[in-house]
């Protein structure tokens, strides 16, 4: 009896170790005024379908394809309905949609590949009175759209741009006030991505464009998905999906756990230099984790353990 009481214990500890080793990692959002501008699309609306995107493969076969019937937008171009893709579960950093539900939903992308996730101010629409009291009061010009100087100022995070690069690499009409046709767009200059969508170039967004893209520094998340995160690693780092990898670290060894991991964000790791730094491990670098140094053991691996000493 007292032998299943500690073996009841065990897998409960475990669970909840497991759960903590897995969960999701994210940035928490800032205000509605600070988050306006980092995102592309931000509407309400009512979830009339929740599914697998079909003929699904890699990252996108671990999310779900939430269809909206759209009733407001307030930033980007939707029709009546539209898609948004999240991860499949919170562990990975999905948001937990319900069908039939109503929500105000911030989310990146593009008109054909939208997503939206649990680090975003996503929420139900009748928990979001911050939110709208900010968005309905909006007197501002929103990203990719122009204006004629003097009637309208561009929305928080946004930056008025004018003028384009050439053909030949050559910058012209790069100030209002020089005669040339055409009118301001307001951009998300200064957030550290070159946004062609939204007209942005190395003439009218010198920060942006004419510098080598943001990189995530070591122990830092990137992803090739979620907007709010540097799409690659910094030089001499290895990009690890940690998002997609369930493997863990049990009495020196990488073990598989067989739990399915699904979030579209990885993290920057020193792998190669002979020294097991941050955030690796034998699993993800085995060359600076050498498995035969046997280091102190956590708890998790000290019940691990005890589980194969119990059934052995």
């Amino acid at each position: 009896m007292k032998s299943k009481i500690f073996l009841l214990f065990g897998v409960l500890m475990m669970i909840f170790l497991v759960g903590g080793v897995l969960a999701c990692k994210c940035i928490m959002p800032g205000t509605p005024s600070e988050e306006f501008g980092k995102y592309d699309y931000i509407f309400s609306g009512k979830v009339t379908s929740i599914g697998y995107p079909i003929d699904a493969v890699g990252e996108e076969a671990y999310s779900l394809d939430i269809v909206f019937n759209v009733s407001s937008v307030w930033k980007g171009s939707l029709g009546d309905e539209t898609h948004i893709k999240t991860a499949k579960d919170t562990v990975s950093c999905g948001y937990p949609f319900n069908e039939g539900e109503e929500y105000l939903v911030y989310a990146s992308g593009n008109e054909s590949k939208k997503s939206a996730n649990g680090c975003s101010r996503t929420k139900l629409l009748s928990e979001a009175q911050e939110d709208l009291a900010y968005l309905n009061n909006q007197t501002c010009i929103i990203a990719g759209e122009i204006y004629y100087p003097g009637t309208e100022k561009c929305c928080d995070g946004l930056k008025s741009i004018f003028g384009s690069e050439n053909a030949d690499g050559s910058c012209s009409c790069t100030e209002p006030g020089n005669n040339c046709g055409g009118s301001p767009i307001c951009a998300p200059c200064g957030n550290g991505i070159c946004e062609s969508q939204y007209g942005e170039d190395k003439c009218n967004c010198a920060e942006d464009c004419n510098q080598t893209a943001t990189c995530a520094k070591e122990g830092e998340m990137y992803s090739k998905v979620y907007s709010e995160y540097p799409k690659t690693c910094c030089e001499g780092l290895t990009e690890w999906d940690s998002g997609f990898d369930s493997r863990i670290v049990v009495n020196g060894t990488c073990e598989e756990t067989g739990l399915l991991k699904g979030a579209p964000v990885g993290t920057c790791i020193k792998c190669g230099d002979g020294i097991c730094g941050l955030d690796e491990n034998v699993c993800n670098c085995a060359a600076d984790c050498d498995n035969t140094l046997k280091p102190k053991l956590g708890l998790f691996e000290r019940i691990i353990n005890w589980f194969k000493n119990l059934f052995s």
